[in-house]
């Protein structure tokens, strides 16, 4: 996120597994136990943001004029046919 976000979440079939409101380094979470998830599950995420500028904001690098909404995380086991296999959506 960037710095005009207020939340970030991110969820599988409809239950929360990460919330944070810090755009800048957010938390790092571990998850003990480890997160089950059944093939096929989809992650989604969302960022809610207020624009206080009178500028458009767009997708971007900057965290002054752009914003970003990125979900970023790790799985196993994976597939040792395909280990880097990601399917399309």
């Amino acid at each position: 996120m960037h710095q005009y976000a207020l939340e970030f979440q991110a969820s599988s079939n409809g239950n929360v597994f990460y919330d944070s409101k810090q755009w800048n380094e957010p938390p790092l979470t571990l998850h003990t136990p480890y997160l089950q998830m059944p093939a096929g599950a989809q992650i989604t995420w969302q960022c809610n943001y207020y624009n206080p500028t009178t500028s458009t904001m767009g997708f971007g690098d900057s965290a002054v004029t752009n914003d970003m909404c990125i979900y970023m995380g790790q799985y196993f086991p994976a597939d040792p046919n395909n280990p880097d296999y990601i399917s399309p959506i």
